[in-house]
C-alpha cells in the first residue's frame, strides 16, 4: 500500500478533538488523560507508519497535518479553562478583500506574461513592473500586519 492511499482512521478526528479541548482549556484533573490520549494517538500513527515502511510526512496531507498538530502540542504546559465558565475563543481576525487583491495581482502577472511585446524582457527584481508589484504587495502586507496587532 502506498503512502498516498494509506488512511489512518480517526486521526483527523483526534486532532479536531484535541484542538477543541485546548481551546476550552484542560482542567488539571483531566490533564493526564488528555496527555495519554494524544501520546497514544501519536504512538499508533508512528507504529502504523513503521508497519507500512513510510514516514508520517509521507501520509496524505490531512493525516500528516493532523499528526503534525498533535506532535506540536506542548503536553507539559496545557492551557487551563477560563475562569468565566465559558470557553475562551481566540480572537477572530477578518481580512476583507484579500482574495480579490490576490486575484488582481495574479491577473496582472498573467497579463504581463501574455503580452507578446514583453516576452523578450527579463523579469527580475530591477524590472519596474516587478518593483511596482512588490510595493503593492508590501502595502497589503503592512495593512494585514496592522490589523493583526
Amino acid at each position: 500500500m502506498s503512502a498516498a492511499t494509506l488512511r489512518i482512521s480517526g486521526l483527523v478526528k483526534a486532532a479536531k478533538w484535541a484542538r477543541e479541548q485546548l481551546a476550552m482549556g484542560i482542567p488539571p484533573q483531566e490533564a493526564e488523560g488528555f496527555r495519554q490520549r494524544v501520546r497514544g494517538t501519536l504512538e499508533q500513527v508512528e507504529a502504523i507508519c513503521r508497519e507500512h515502511h513510510i514516514r508520517p510526512q509521507d501520509l496524505p496531507a490531512p493525516s500528516y497535518h493532523a499528526y503534525g498538530f498533535l506532535k506540536e502540542i506542548s503536553l507539559e504546559t496545557l492551557p487551563l479553562p477560563s475562569t468565566t465558565g465559558k470557553p475562551e475563543r481566540p480572537p477572530t481576525l477578518h481580512i476583507t478583500r484579500i482574495v480579490a487583491v490576490q486575484k488582481a495581482m495574479n491577473a496582472a502577472f498573467l497579463e504581463w506574461a501574455a503580452n507578446p511585446q514583453r516576452r523578450n524582457e527579463i523579469l527580475n527584481a530591477d524590472h519596474p513592473d516587478v518593483t511596482k508589484f512588490a510595493l503593492t504587495l508590501l502595502e497589503h502586507l503592512h495593512s494585514i500586519e496592522a490589523l493583526a496587532q
